[in-house]
């Protein structure tokens, strides 16, 4: 893509993020959650995978203030805690003039460091941070992963559901290291492109029930792959993620009206009925 399109890039999804920062004022998560769609999917018309992680980190900090702000318990920190999010959106517009990509991956980790602290629940204070123990899990998981590869399409499995709630488990309680976010994060939109991939899958013939596993295992197979590293590669990282984002928004086009037995894990109620103005 020509300088001058990637300017035009930019300037359209800087618009995005403008609109998110307003919404976050208000506060309406409904609406943020939709625009970071559009974000995404504005990524894909542009062709712009170096720009992609803003959409998919106002994402998640959509997830992380609808379970605040659902709370009656965490009511008396609504405000306060607004800061916190505050200060990542404030990064996320601040990358559009470097587009360092390592870079905003260390402020979401900072955000998301300091949002667990208002995450945790009465059980996870009784908990001392230990981030190595995270770590033991997730390689955990990564093997279990492995050894489960042909077990993902099992009728009514929960593979995926009990995988990412043992990792918020373990990032409530323990706290966790990049790594653990960038392989967390990852799953998380894997499990969004695995409720369409599944609906494909139980209505395909056999030969094609094949091709679709086959696909959607060399997305498992990468993030295996990191067992046992103490640093991900950020570029290889976001590149994979991209795959993964592309395929999703790209198969929404397709289903997005269907009814889907596997839900979005960790999806709000409230977000869930917005899913049809998006």
């Amino acid at each position: 893509m020509s300088e001058k399109n990637i300017d035009y890039a930019i300037k359209i999804l800087r618009e995005d993020i403008e609109v998110c920062t307003k919404f976050f004022e208000k506060p309406d998560f409904s609406t943020i959650n939709m625009i970071a769609n559009r974000y995404i999917e504005n990524c894909l018309i542009f062709n712009v995978p170096n720009l992609i992680l803003p959409g998919v980190f106002i994402k998640e900090l959509v997830f992380d203030y609808v379970a605040i702000f659902n709370n009656p318990s965490k009511l008396k920190i609504q405000n306060s805690i607004k800061i916190v999010g505050d200060m990542l959106i404030s990064k996320i517009r601040d990358f559009f003039t470097n587009l360092n990509e390592k870079e905003l991956w260390n402020d979401f980790y900072e955000y998301n460091y300091n949002i667990n602290e208002f995450l945790r629940d009465e059980v996870s204070n009784y908990y001392v941070k230990s981030p190595p123990f995270t770590s033991l899990t997730f390689e955990f998981l990564l093997d279990f992963i492995e050894k489960n590869l042909n077990s993902f399409f099992l009728v009514k499995n929960k593979f995926f559901d009990v995988i990412l709630i043992t990792m918020v488990r373990v990032f409530r309680n323990h706290y966790f290291k990049l790594k653990e976010l960038m392989i967390y994060v990852y799953i998380k939109f894997l499990t969004f492109l695995y409720r369409y991939i599944y609906f494909e899958y139980i209505n395909s013939t056999k030969d094609k029930k094949e091709q679709i596993k086959k696909d959607f295992t060399e997305y498992l197979k990468y993030i295996i792959s990191l067992k046992g590293k103490e640093e991900i590669d950020v570029s290889s990282f976001n590149e994979n993620l991209w795959n993964i984002v592309k395929k999703w928004r790209k198969m929404y086009f397709f289903y997005k009206n269907v009814q889907i037995e596997k839900e979005d894990i960790l999806l709000p109620l409230e977000l869930k009925k917005e899913e049809s103005k998006e």
